[in-house]
């Protein structure tokens, strides 16, 4: 029988006295990898995966289910910027690409460490980090601020590290998206994404970043709703647009023989239409099984799901042999990880280890605002008496904007005189400022500031700026006639959106504490640090 993840013969024999005892419920069961909100499961599923909320409730839920559950799950969350990933009330974080801009893996090896230590002081095992994908096309929506820039080699020191932090505190990492997002400009929340780089080039770049990982130890990928045509159409032209997370050529071609892989195979999240593009829902969860996946991410209704799933094996469309294989993957994961015996996570030192974490997560903040560019050497500012109008462009799903609020109360407390005007109101007056002559406008600024934040967001087709007043009113026509800087909170691009503004910052996150730094080096309390995470493809460019 084969055996998984090196285990030991004693752990293969616990192994296999678990398969068999499990019924065909328990083994579909297995497959499975839901969201838990507040619904009841009415089988015990292989993993559970958590979006934020209070530890407190939290830490409860997941006793619940380990108490319920006669198999412990995979408990999981998207952690690669923080505990906030997993636990509403804890520490903020930080993002790979503030990471990146602070030209240190071993802050990376933190992020890891803390977010892992942290979610797993709630009941965390495993964490759906690092993301490795590389940010090729700077109108990709997806990666950005998630990932740790464009260059491989980079990305492979900085992946390799976050991997080991979380596994530092006994939570598993899933490296992902195989095969890799960030090619295209599509978002795989909507439709299939594309990887179309011709095979050398992707074995150069994004096989060699996930050989890397596998040669590392990585135990978890996970493949995701993107399409790697080019390598696919060498093997079946018919199929070359299929998802990865649908194609046996990408899963059992590519990953399993071409690189060697033998670890658990996880879909992204099957919500998403980039799964469902070419196949029914039933269609697509059995061709995903068939095709080498392990473990199915998310149900629209977890019972449908597990019907469809034991209707194939009744039809033939999927054999035993292959669930068994599935589960015993699986199981022995589990038990190498120490899951399934695994005692509540001792919370006494929970306190000291948030408050290390947030000292270390605010060093990496301050190491990673970037001085983009400062041509009209507008830096130190003088905010005091300064009328200071500030222009936020922020496209978020409610009028009210925290981090606007927070960075505009900073400038007050500096000595500005500040006004805000967010042109997304419908009682905004944009007509009568279309109307305000140049000397009326020079004269009641002295400083125009737009604050960026259009933040990588599920369904979000373009992180690019977009001006809300009409006839450009809030474009900066004025740049001539008043300093004007940008200082981005997201996306490190928007210097491109306003290449005539010629003062830009990057922070890279929207955290109280990465606008606190902002405003320190603004004010020349404290130097720029970050260093550009994209510089080597702009030079090339």
């Amino acid at each position: 029988m084969k055996t998984f993840f090196n285990i030991s013969r004693e752990e293969n024999k616990i192994v296999e006295g678990i398969i068999g005892r499990m019924s065909l419920k328990d083994k579909i069961g297995q497959l499975l990898f839901l969201k838990q909100d507040e619904e009841e499961f009415s089988f015990t599923p292989g993993g559970v995966m958590f979006r934020p909320q209070p530890e407190e409730k939290l830490r409860g839920r997941i006793r619940d289910n380990n108490n319920k559950m006669g198999i412990k799950p995979f408990i999981s969350a998207n952690l690669e910027s923080g505990p906030r990933g997993m636990i509403s009330d804890s520490i903020e974080g930080v993002t790979p690409l503030q990471v990146a801009a602070t030209g240190d893996p071993l802050n990376a090896y933190r992020l890891g460490e803390i977010s892992g230590g942290v979610a797993r002081g709630a009941g965390a095992n495993m964490a759906f980090s690092p993301i490795v994908d590389i940010n090729i096309n700077i109108d990709n929506p997806m990666v950005a601020t998630r990932g740790f820039g464009s260059e491989a080699d980079e990305i492979i020191e900085y992946g390799k590290s976050e991997f080991e932090g979380f596994l530092k505190n006994e939570v598993i990492p899933v490296v992902k998206h195989f095969p890799g997002d960030g090619v295209s400009s599509t978002d795989q929340h909507l439709l299939t994404a594309v990887n179309d780089l011709e095979p050398e080039e992707w074995r150069t770049t994004y096989g060699r970043i996930y050989r890397e990982l596998i040669a590392s130890g990585a135990e978890v990928i996970m493949v995701g709703h993107i399409s790697l045509p080019r390598y696919v159409s060498e093997f079946d032209s018919s199929k070359a647009n299929y998802p990865a997370s649908l194609s046996e050529v990408v899963i059992k071609k590519l990953l399993k023989e071409e690189l060697g892989y033998e670890g658990l195979i996880i879909t992204d999240s099957t919500h998403m239409a980039g799964y469902t593009s070419f196949h029914s829902r039933r269609e697509a969860i059995i061709t995903s099984l068939n095709a080498g996946v392990d473990m199915i991410l998310f149900s629209r209704d977890p019972n449908e799901d597990f019907k469809y799933i034991e209707e194939a094996y009744r039809s033939g469309e999927i054999s035993i042999e292959s669930i068994d294989e599935k589960v015993r993957r699986i199981i022995s994961l589990k038990v190498k990880h120490n899951i399934l015996d695994r005692e509540e996570a001792a919370s006494s030192n929970r306190r000291e280890l948030a408050e290390e974490g947030r000292k270390t997560f605010t060093k990496i903040t301050d190491a990673s605002i970037t001085l983009f560019k400062d041509e009209q050497k507008l830096l130190p500012l003088k905010l005091e008496g300064k009328k200071v109008l500030v222009i936020p462009i922020t496209r978020t799903k409610n009028i009210r904007d925290s981090e606007v609020e927070y960075f505009s109360e900073l400038l007050k407390k500096e000595g500005a005189k500040v006004t805000v005007k967010n042109y997304r109101d419908e009682d905004s007056d944009e007509g009568e400022d279309l109307k305000m002559s140049v000397e009326e406008f020079v004269n009641r600024y002295d400083l125009v500031i737009y604050l960026v934040n259009v933040k990588v967001l599920s369904n979000r087709t373009s992180l690019r700026m977009e001006y809300n007043a009409f006839n450009g009113v809030d474009a900066p026509w004025f740049v001539n006639e008043v300093d004007t800087m940008l200082i981005s909170l997201s996306s490190p691009f928007h210097d491109r959106d306003a290449p005539m503004i010629k003062t830009v910052i990057n922070g890279y996150n929207d955290t109280e504490v990465t606008m606190d730094k902002i405003v320190e080096k603004l004010r020349g309390r404290s130097p720029f640090k970050g260093k550009d995470p994209f510089r080597k493809r702009r030079q090339d460019v």
